[in-house]
């Protein structure tokens, strides 16, 4: 039995059902952030800021879409407006081997994250995320 993924952090609770408004991805390639923009209860707009610290890989494109953006195979569930880990990453193994040819030894998580309302998804190998 396969088990769900890991969802590092849930936004659906603090979006309105329809989701969210805009999604901007930008990495100055140490760091990356996700801004998720929304509709705020009793009107107005709301930001959720996704913080990635050592950022090895970003990537962001249409979803659906007729490729993966993020090379070799993975797993996550399909949740929409969620962090997702994923599990199983060639890209994460990768990007770990990588290091490791240095004599360095990093986290290479790759996480997940479809915007369905904005048909995004971003792919993103960091060794950690914050949400502010």
């Amino acid at each position: 039995m396969k088990l769900p993924s890991e969802i590092i952090h849930d936004l659906k609770p603090l979006m309105p059902g329809h989701g969210e408004n805009k999604v901007s991805v930008a990495s100055d390639g140490r760091k990356a952030t996700v801004v998720v923009s929304f509709d705020a209860e009793g009107g107005g707009q709301r930001t959720a800021t996704l913080t990635f610290d050592r950022v090895c890989f970003v990537s962001t494109s249409s979803f659906p879409g007729p490729a993966s953006i993020a090379p070799g195979t993975y797993e996550a569930d399909f949740v929409s407006g969620a962090v997702i880990k994923a599990e199983n990453s060639d890209l994460s193994a990768s990007w770990v081997a990588h290091w490791a040819k240095s004599g360095l030894t990093r986290d290479c998580n790759h996480y997940v994250m479809f915007w369905t309302s904005e048909n995004k998804v971003v792919h993103i190998v960091a060794a950690s995320v914050q949400l502010s």
